[in-house]
């Protein structure tokens, strides 16, 4: 509406194990190309891209690839922000247990979404709602997800409250071993803002004084990512 101009695409961040990576990117101007807002996107264990995008009522929704979330190499990350503020809205992953790509999104009459992707040995189209989410009925991908799965290698995590305002408590359950492990919170930028190494299987985090948002909680044994969940902090 104001003729300015948005741009996609990955930007160089630094990734929890100190190795440089990319996370999603994105950059809205105005029509004469004067920045009003950037914001990115990392999950902070492996790379983000933001592939292709639709603008509809006042909201940007973006389709891309992640590392950091899914059971493959890579998954589809679809993530939607503010048009006037670049906040996060929200992000929703899917895809299988191989590497998935994206390649176009569109809007649907009904105010939900359609893309189309594909895995090494197939290709799918994916129906959502206007949140992203999967609507009951759609079964073109059996294992199309809403939500960050725990990426169980030896332990699972639980989380509550979630949303969370005084305390976090993250449970921590499988086959471990106290002091051997250690957890992070990074924020949307895969900023670290938390990190504690885990004294007992339940740990709590006081998170007063972080800004209200989307964060996640990583779960780490000898620098090797073993399980991780989305949280909200009000």
């Amino acid at each position: 509406p104001d003729s300015g101009f948005i741009l996609i695409g990955y930007t160089p961040v630094i990734l929890n194990n100190g190795n440089e990576s990319y996370q999603g990117y994105i950059v809205r101007t105005d029509k004469n190309g004067d920045v009003l807002w950037t914001n990115g996107f990392s999950g902070g264990i492996k790379s983000e891209t933001f592939r292709t995008m639709v603008v509809k009522d006042d909201n940007i929704y973006i389709v891309g690839s992640t590392g950091s979330y899914g059971e493959g190499g890579t998954s589809i990350l679809f993530i939607s922000f503010s048009l006037g503020s670049g906040a996060l809205n929200w992000f929703t992953v899917y895809g299988s247990d191989t590497s998935d790509d994206v390649s176009k999104l569109i809007t649907t009459d009904d105010g939900g979404f359609l893309f189309t992707g594909g895995s090494q040995s197939s290709m799918y189209i994916v129906k959502t709602d206007s949140l992203g989410c999967v609507e009951p009925g759609c079964h073109v991908v059996s294992n199309v997800r809403d939500d960050v799965e725990d990426e169980v290698l030896e332990v699972q995590i639980a989380v509550y409250p979630n949303p969370a305002s005084h305390l976090l408590n993250i449970v921590l359950s499988g086959n471990m071993q106290a002091n051997s492990y250690f957890i992070t919170m990074t924020d949307i930028l895969g900023r670290q803002v938390v990190s504690k190494n885990v004294a007992s299987y339940l740990t709590s985090i006081d998170v007063t004084a972080l800004t209200s948002g989307m964060y996640v909680v990583n779960v780490f044994k000898d620098n090797v990512h073993v399980a991780g969940k989305k949280v909200i902090v009000r």
